[in-house]
């Protein structure tokens, strides 16, 4: 029986620089990092509970094409990242040079607040904050 997602993997072009987005920038917490024989490099991730980003690199890995990933492509669409308080998670990433592709949205009684941002490969990243 599935108990849970483990972890969700992100092909990058540029493995140091999504390296440091996601500890230095996100505030993930590098658990193990590799190299494979066939020169793949990979790191994991943790960013928060039991939610792990992989971080794939391969040598010769061609950048999608344009659009994959968005509405209406078939592809990852978002990655989504649960956090405690939107606003203020908005601010430190803005502080840090992250700019908004939409929200945070406005505070509604009982909605969750959403924003969204991209990665350094264009990845779409949610930021989600349930309601109190």
């Amino acid at each position: 029986m599935i108990t849970g997602i483990l972890h969700g993997g992100v092909m990058c072009n540029n493995f140091d620089k999504s390296l440091q987005f996601y500890t230095e920038v996100l505030g993930g917490r590098l658990m193990q990092r590799a190299e494979r024989p066939d020169g793949a490099r990979l790191a994991f991730i943790s960013m928060g509970n039991n939610e792990i980003v992989e971080l794939i690199w391969r040598p010769g890995l061609k950048p999608k094409p344009f659009g994959a990933g968005e509405p209406g492509y078939v592809g990852l669409n978002h990655l989504g990242l649960l956090v405690d308080d939107l606003d203020k998670t908005c601010d430190e990433l803005q502080a840090k040079g992250i700019r908004f592709l939409e929200g945070p949205t406005p505070p509604r009684p009982g909605e969750r607040r959403i924003a969204y941002f991209t990665d350094p490969d264009g990845n779409r990243i949610h930021l989600t904050a349930l309601p109190k």
